[in-house]
C-alpha cells in the first residue's frame, strides 16, 4: 500500500511518538510504502535543516544527515509529471496531491487543514494519522 505523508507528519514522526511515528514504523517494517516526490523531499529536508530543530536531533541522539539518509532509504521517490491546482490557499500543498496521483497512492496522511479540507483527491482519501489507523489494517 502506497502512502503519501506530508511534511508536518514526517517532522512529528521523527521527533516524537504517537500516530505519525507509528506510520514510519509501518514503513520500516515493510507493511506500507511511503512515497514522495523530489519536491516533497526538498521541502522536508529544508524544514529539518532549520536551526530550531537542532536541539530535537540532539535529544533524539541523531543528526540531520543520519536522519536524511534514513528517510531516503525508507521512501520511494516518484517522478511527478502533471501539476495539480486544487488547493488555492496554499498552492505548495498541491505537490502532495500530485505525488499521490503519480504514485497511485492509497492514502494521503496529513495534519495540514488545507489538505484535510479536500478530504479526497481522485478517489484517494486524505486522512489525519489517527484516521489512517482507524482505516488501516495490516
Amino acid at each position: 500500500m502506497k502512502v503519501v505523508v506530508d511534511t508536518n507528519i514526517f517532522v512529528s514522526a521523527i521527533f516524537w511518538t504517537g500516530h505519525p511515528h507509528e506510520i514510519l514504523k509501518l514503513a520500516e517494517d515493510g507493511l506500507i510504502d511511503i512515497v514522495a516526490s523530489q519536491e516533497m523531499l526538498d521541502e522536508l529536508f529544508g524544514v529539518l535543516a532549520r536551526k530550531k530543530f537542532q536541539p530535537y536531533f540532539y535529544q533524539a541522539s541523531t543528526n540531520f544527515q543520519d536522519t536524511k539518509e534514513k528517510i531516503l532509504k525508507l521512501v520511494s521517490v516518484f517522478p511527478v509529471k502533471e501539476k495539480v491546482d486544487v488547493i488555492k490557499d496554499d498552492p505548495s500543498d498541491n505537490m502532495f496531491l500530485a505525488c499521490a496521483f503519480a504514485a497511485q497512492a492509497s492514502f494521503i496522511v496529513s495534519g495540514d487543514h488545507h489538505l484535510l479540507n479536500v478530504k479526497k483527491f481522485l478517489g484517494i482519501p486524505i486522512l489525519t494519522p489517527k484516521q489512517f489507523f482507524v482505516r488501516y489494517s495490516p
